[in-house]
This record gives C-alpha cells, sequence and structure tokens, in this order.
C-alpha cells in the first residue's frame, strides 16, 4: 500500500493531480465489474473483462481483496471479494445493523453532490497543509 499511497505527503507537489489519479484507478477498477454487468446480459456469451498495469501500487491494492466470484443476473453484478464486511466482523450482527437504513443510504447517494464534496476536500487538504507549513 505504501507504493500506491506514497505519493501523498502532506507537502507534495501537485499533490491534487496524485489523488486524482489514485481516485481514478480505484474507480476504474469497480468500474470494470459495473461493466461486466451491463455487457453480460445475454446468456449465449460471456464477456470478462481485465486490468492490466505496471503501476506496483495499484496491483498491491488489488491483490488485497482479490474477487473470488462474480454472477450476473439481469444486468446486475454480484461480486463475492475475499474479504468482505460480513466475514470479517463476525462478531456482530452486521446485516441487521445495516438493513434498516439502507434507503437512507440509497437516498443519501443520489443526492449527493459529489462535485461539491470534492470542493470542500480539496479546500480542507490545502487548510491542513497551509496550517503545518
Amino acid at each position: 500500500m505504501e507504493k500506491f499511497f506514497g505519493g501523498v505527503q502532506v507537502n507534495a507537489k501537485d499533490i491534487f493531480r496524485k489523488l486524482k489519479g489514485m481516485a481514478w484507478d480505484l474507480f476504474h477498477l469497480r468500474c470494470i465489474e459495473m461493466h461486466m454487468a451491463e455487457r453480460n446480459c445475454e446468456p449465449s456469451f460471456t464477456y470478462l473483462h481485465s486490468f492490466c498495469s505496471a503501476d506496483r501500487g495499484i496491483l498491491d491494492i488489488v491483490k488485497l481483496n482479490p474477487i473470488i466470484r462474480m454472477a450476473f443476473y439481469n444486468g446486475n453484478s454480484i461480486v463475492l471479494h475475499e474479504k468482505n464486511i460480513f466475514n470479517t466482523c463476525t462478531h456482530i450482527d452486521v446485516s441487521g445493523i445495516l438493513a434498516p437504513y439502507a434507503d437512507k443510504r440509497l437516498e443519501m447517494c443520489m443526492k449527493t453532490d459529489y462535485r461539491e464534496l470534492s470542493k470542500r476536500f480539496e479546500k480542507d487538504v490545502l487548510s491542513i497543509m497551509n496550517a503545518e507549513n
């Protein structure tokens, strides 16, 4: 993980360019799953997308929690990673905690202005960097 996150230091030059690049890499990985779900609606063909990178940092991130199984049904994908909240937090009833708030989480995802949220985070990072100088 150090290879992936190592370039992001408080006084790093072009910190926002680096953060946006990292965000793009992580977003792209997530989109591969969604695009596979969209393309695998026909039962006669199965499309398997792949990801190739010489960036050791992103490869380390991918290896942290590999996909062990995928299923496609009615344009949706079901992705099972090696680690998830259910097999990591076995001492608590995760489903019981999350289920009552599912609608609220979906509502918040739909109404959040992610561009504005990103701008606020950039402003916060800049203020932290300026405070340490």
